[in-house]
């Protein structure tokens, strides 16, 4: 069995994985969008895909970093918003969009811990991959 507990403070750490803002309207739309199983798909294809890498590790070791909900949500937004490098890996994306529906549907770090302990095993994936993929990019993030 896998030992489930947080990344970065608040989404996952899974199998000794570790280190896997915005106020305005698009990180609201966001969130909302993140929020609704049948709207996952668009959120997944309004995340752009065309970032920097330096933004992307800026945004991550935000999201790295976040230990508290709100934060947590802000970092995982503020991801969404600048989106992932060109290349990324498919599955790295499906995780970042599962961190932002997590993020936005819990009002706790506590509901959060609960709900990402009950994962099944392909979403565990997609947030193992995002937490991966995010090492890889960003070597200097812990």
């Amino acid at each position: 069995m896998r030992r489930r507990s947080l990344l970065c403070a608040g989404i996952l750490v899974v199998a000794g994985a570790t280190g896997a803002c915005s106020g305005d309207d698009s990180a609201a739309d966001l969130g909302a969008a993140a929020g609704d199983p049948a709207t996952r798909g668009s959120l997944s294809e309004s995340i752009p895909d065309d970032a920097s890498t330096e933004d992307f590790c800026a945004a991550y070791a935000d999201f790295v970093a976040a230990s508290e909900i709100g934060a947590i949500r802000a970092s995982t937004r503020r991801l969404g918003e600048v989106g992932t490098p060109p290349g990324f890996d498919p599955q790295a994306r499906a995780g970042l969009v599962l961190a932002i529906d997590l993020a936005e549907g819990a009002s706790s770090l506590d509901e959060l811990s609960s709900t990402v302990s009950e994962l099944d095993a392909a979403s565990t994936d997609d947030l193992e991959a995002l937490a991966s993929t995010g090492r890889k990019t960003c070597p200097e993030v812990e």
